[in-house]
């Protein structure tokens, strides 16, 4: 929410953080926080081929958040029981401790 003194933000490490990504530019998914370092993203389908070191960027999609911005990387793919699926663990990017400069994107 963007206020005109100030701003409350969510991290992208948060429990309550979901967006659309892609993975390799190609699979598509939802990532989550999970209040640490190491993110999943769910909803990947069964026959995504994705492996450790994978890139993962925004999709766009939602309109909440633009496309093309760097996420992190596949740090480890599961596949779910019963072939519904697959999530892959990433570690973010980004560490808010390390940030110089934080840009807060308003939706007009």
């Amino acid at each position: 929410e963007v206020f005109k003194d100030f701003s409350r933000v969510l991290l992208i490490t948060s429990s309550d953080f979901r967006c659309a990504v892609n993975v390799n530019k190609i699979y598509s998914g939802v990532i989550k926080g999970n209040n640490s370092w190491l993110l999943k993203v769910k909803y990947i389908s069964p026959d995504a081929e994705i492996s450790r070191g994978d890139e993962v960027y925004t999709s766009g999609m939602g309109g909440i958040f633009p496309p093309a911005l760097y996420v992190g990387k596949v740090t480890g793919v599961e596949t779910l029981e019963f072939s519904t699926g697959k999530y892959a663990v990433v570690k973010g990017a980004y560490y808010p401790q390390n940030a110089k400069y934080v840009y807060v994107l308003k939706k007009r």
